[in-house]
C-alpha cells in the first residue's frame, strides 16, 4: 500500500510541473514590464530636467542681451541714436531680425540677439532710423512709456529660445516722490532769513554771499568739510532744513546731498522704495541738529553714494514748444465745466492793476487744453522782472502798469481738477492757490517753474523768521491736497510765510517733488510743527510709466529698465487676439 501511495503522489507532482513554469514566467514578465515603465519614467524625467535647464539658460541669455545694451548706453548716453552701430560688438538687429547673434560670455552653447523696436504710437517708421532716431525710437513725450526705448532680447540655449521685451529709460525726476540737489535753504530764502529785503541795500551783497556760500552740498565728505562754518554775511550762516516728527514721505527719495533729521519722520513705503543719498554712509539719515533726537523710520532701502542728478538750467524748452501761452500774472482754473472729459477746458484770467487772482469779478475766459499739452506763462518783454522772491512778504496784487505781480514776471496761479495730461511752465514763479486733483487714469499734471513753486499762504500783521506775530488770512489753505509732478528748476518748493500763523495741518502732495534747493513749508520747535504744514508726500506710481507732456529730465542721467516682460512662446505678437500684442507693454 505504501508503494502505491508513493507512486500516486509522484504522479501528481509531475502533473503540476507545467503550471509552476507558467507562474514563474508570468512573474518574470511582470518584473520586466515594471522595469520598462520605470526606465521610461526616468528617461522622461531626464528629458524634462534637461529641457528645464535649457529654458533657464535661454532666459538668462535674454537677460544678458538686455544688460549688454544697458552697458552700451552707460558708456555712451547717445548710443541708441546709432541704431545698429558699425562695427557691432553687441548682437544688435533692426526690428524683425534675430540673425545677428552674440555668444553669452563664458558659454559655448548660449547666445542672444537684440532687436530695436520702433516707438509705439507712431506709424512713420517700422524700425530704427539713423536720420530720425527720436521719432523712430523714443516713445512720445506723454502717456505710457514716455521718453522710453523698447528693446527685444531673445536668448538661445540648444533648441530652446526665450524672448524678453525691456522698456528702457533714463533716470528722471519722476522716479522719486522727493528730489533735491541741495538740502540747504535756497540762497534767496537764506538772505531773507538774515533780515534783508529784496531791492533794499545791501540786498545784492547779502544775496551774492549766500549764493556763493550756501548753494553747495551740506553732506559730510571731503568736498564740503568746513564749508558752512564761516558766515556768508555778518554773523549769518547757511542753514539746513530738517525732516521732523509727523513728516511722511511715502515713496522713493533722492538727494544729491544728505538729510537732516529732527525727530522720527517716515521715509519710504516699503523695501521697494529706494532712499538714495549722494553722501557716503556716515549716518546722514540720522543726523540730529540743535539738540534734536534723530531716528528716521526708514521703511525704504537706504543707498549711499547714489548717482548725482542735475536739473537743467531752465525750463526754456517748454517755452519754445508751448502751443498756448500767456504773459505776466495769470490765474488758471483747470476745469471751467464747459468742456468734457475728452475735450477739457480751463478758465484763465489776468488781473489788472490793484487786482489779484482772488479778486471778485475777474474776467475769466475759457480755453481748450493746448494741443501738445504744454501751457507756458512768459515774462513780459517790455516790463522788468526781478525774481528775488520774499517768502515773508509775497506779492499777490498787481502793483504796476501792465501784467505781473512782480512787474513783468510770468507768474502762474493754479488750482482745480484736470482731465487730461498737461504741463504748465512758468518763467518765474508758480503758485498753488487751491486744491489740485486729477480725473481719469491717464491724467497727469506737471507744474514746472524756473523760480519757486509756492503754496499760497496769506497772513495779516508783522512777519519775520522768528516768533512771527502775523495771523493767517481767512482764505488760507487748510490741509491742501495737490495731485501733480512739481518741479522748481532754479529754486525751491516752498510755502509762503511758512514761519507765520497757526499750523495749517498737512500739506499732501500725490505725485512727485523736485527742487534745486530745499524749501520750507513749516517751522518747528523740538521736532514739532508750530507754523505752516507738516508733510504728507505720496508717490504716484503712475509716474513710473506715465509722464506729463514734455516734462524735464536730468542732465546726463543714466539709463535703467523700468519694465520687463516675456513674450508668450509660440504666439504671433502681431496677432490682435494675442494678449501680449505689441502695445508697449510686452511683445
Amino acid at each position: 500500500m505504501r508503494l502505491i501511495s508513493y507512486l500516486t503522489q509522484r504522479a501528481r507532482l509531475r502533473a503540476e510541473d507545467g503550471f509552476v513554469m507558467i507562474v514563474a514566467i508570468g512573474a518574470l514578465g511582470l518584473v520586466l514590464a515594471l522595469s520598462v515603465v520605470a526606465f521610461a519614467a526616468v528617461s522622461d524625467d531626464q528629458r524634462l530636467s534637461a529641457n528645464d535647464n535649457l529654458q533657464k539658460q535661454a532666459f538668462a541669455a535674454a537677460q544678458v542681451g538686455i544688460q549688454r545694451y544697458l552697458f552700451n548706453l552707460d558708456q555712451d548716453n547717445n548710443f541708441w541714436e546709432q541704431c545698429v552701430p558699425s562695427p557691432d560688438p553687441s548682437g544688435i538687429n533692426l526690428n524683425g531680425s534675430i540673425a545677428n547673434r552674440r555668444p553669452v560670455p563664458g558659454s559655448a552653447t548660449e547666445s542672444y540677439a537684440i532687436e530695436l523696436m520702433p516707438a509705439a504710437g507712431q506709424t512713420t517708421y517700422t524700425s530704427c532710423s539713423k536720420t530720425d532716431p527720436v521719432t523712430s525710437m523714443i516713445q512720445a513725450s506723454a502717456g505710457a512709456g514716455a521718453g522710453a526705448i523698447r528693446i527685444r532680447s531673445t536668448g538661445f540655449a540648444g533648441s530652446v529660445k526665450r524672448t524678453l521685451v525691456a522698456v528702457v529709460r533714463k533716470k528722471t525726476f519722476l522716479d522719486y516722490v522727493w528730489f533735491t540737489k541741495f538740502e540747504t535753504d535756497d540762497p534767496i530764502v537764506q538772505a531773507v532769513k538774515a533780515g534783508y529785503s529784496p531791492g533794499v541795500s545791501p540786498w545784492d551783497t547779502v544775496l551774492a554771499g549766500a549764493q556763493k556760500q550756501c548753494a553747495m552740498y551740506w553732506r559730510t565728505d571731503a568736498t564740503s568739510t568746513g564749508r558752512f562754518n564761516a558766515p556768508f554775511y555778518g554773523n549769518n550762516k547757511c542753514d539746513q532744513i530738517s525732516f521732523i516728527n509727523g513728516d511722511n514721505i511715502q515713496g522713493p527719495m533722492h538727494t544729491n546731498d544728505e538729510f537732516a533729521i529732527c525727530g522720527a519722520p517716515t521715509f519710504g513705503r516699503n523695501s521697494n522704495d529706494a532712499i538714495e543719498i549722494g553722501a557716503p554712509p556716515t549716518g546722514e539719515t540720522n543726523q540730529g541738529q540743535g539738540g534734536c533726537t534723530a531716528g528716521a523710520k526708514n521703511l525704504g532701502q537706504v543707498q549711499n553714494n547714489a548717482e548725482l542728478l542735475d536739473p537743467p538750467p531752465s525750463n526754456a524748452s517748454l517755452k519754445s514748444i508751448a502751443t498756448l501761452t500767456f504773459t505776466g500774472n495769470t490765474c488758471i482754473n483747470l476745469d471751467d465745466g464747459s468742456g468734457s472729459s475728452t475735450s477739457p477746458h480751463m478758465s484763465v484770467a489776468q488781473p489788472a492793476v490793484g487786482q489779484s487772482c482772488k479778486t471778485a469779478g475777474l474776467t475769466w475766459s475759457s480755453y481748450p487744453y493746448p494741443s501738445n499739452g504744454v501751457l507756458y506763462i512768459k515774462n513780459s518783454s517790455t516790463l522788468p522782472c526781478s525774481p528775488s522772491f520774499n517768502f515773508l512778504n509775497p506779492v499777490y496784487v498787481v502793483t504796476s502798469t501792465g501784467q505781473g505781480a512782480n512787474t513783468g514776471c510770468g507768474n502762474a496761479y493754479v488750482h482745480g481738477t484736470y482731465h487730461a495730461p498737461l504741463t504748465i511752465g512758468a518763467e518765474n514763479d508758480l503758485v498753488i492757490d487751491g486744491n489740485i486733483a486729477h480725473s481719469g487714469a491717464d491724467s497727469v499734471l506737471g507744474l514746472v517753474a524756473n523760480g519757486f513753486v509756492r503754496v499760497y499762504h496769506p497772513v495779516t500783521g508783522a512777519t519775520d523768521d522768528n516768533g512771527c506775530t502775523a495771523t493767517n488770512n481767512s482764505d488760507v489753505l487748510q490741509n491742501p491736497s495737490v495731485d501733480a509732478a512739481i518741479m522748481s528748476v532754479q529754486h525751491s518748493f516752498i510755502a509762503d510765510n511758512y514761519t507765520c500763523g497757526a499750523t495749517m495741518g498737512k500739506l499732501s502732495v500725490f505725485g512727485s517733488i523736485a527742487q534745486l534747493s530745499r524749501g520750507g513749508v513749516g517751522q518747528t520747535s523740538g521736532g514739532t510743527a508750530i507754523h505752516g504744514y507738516v508733510k504728507n508726500y505720496v508717490y504716484d506710481d503712475r509716474l513710473r510709466y506715465e509722464e506729463p507732456p514734455h516734462f524735464l529730465d536730468p542732465v546726463l542721467a543714466s539709463w535703467r529698465v523700468v519694465r520687463e516682460d516675456e513674450c508668450a512662446p509660440g504666439v504671433d505678437p502681431t496677432d490682435p487676439t494675442n494678449p501680449l500684442k505689441d502695445n508697449g507693454k510686452s511683445c
